[in-house]
């Protein structure tokens, strides 16, 4: 009996996984979970299902609510939909650009995936292919900078950096 209802929780959410109406299972299994107990228990699962339904359990713990999307969190003590849909609008532009460009909707999805670990990935933009919004090395509207790196030595009021002309 204990080993049928081990993974039960696992099993649960497989279900609710495969259905269309998922809040409608939902709602049904919270309200009828005796009756619809057995059923699940009956319900086979891989070892990649089971996989795939622990390793968040793994990475966030158990009991714990996160937002992510696309591997980004949201703070759920300040939620603000302005700032969630600021988000999402963001990876669908990422999306958008990416097709622009005619790559493969599969190497979107691995892209949009990509883990990138901030100690690790460097940017090299001393290559042509950077685009300056504002040159600052070029433009003549910061010609008055200095050009040095020697004038953040100097002294300045307390808080405040010296402009210089580097982008």
């Amino acid at each position: 009996k204990e080993s049928e209802i081990a993974d039960l929780s696992l099993q649960a959410a497989y279900a609710a996984k495969q259905v269309t109406d998922v809040w409608g299972f939902l709602s049904d299994l919270t309200g009828n979970f005796p009756s619809i107990a057995n059923t699940l228990a009956k319900v086979e699962l891989s070892e990649e299902d089971k996989l795939e339904l622990v390793e968040p359990s793994k990475t966030y713990g158990n009991g714990r609510e996160s937002i992510t999307i696309n591997g980004r969190n949201v703070n759920l003590y300040d939620i603000n939909p302005f700032e969630i849909y600021s988000m999402i609008k963001e990876e669908f532009d990422l999306r958008d650009a990416l097709e622009l460009m005619d790559v493969p909707t599969s190497m979107i999805k691995q892209f949009m995936n990509m883990k990138i670990d901030s100690q690790q990935y460097r940017m090299d933009l001393r290559n042509d292919h950077v685009l300056w919004l504002n040159d600052v090395e070029t433009d003549p509207q910061y010609s008055k900078y200095p050009g040095t790196l020697y004038e953040l030595f100097k002294p300045s009021y307390p808080d405040q950096i010296r402009f210089i002309m580097k982008n």
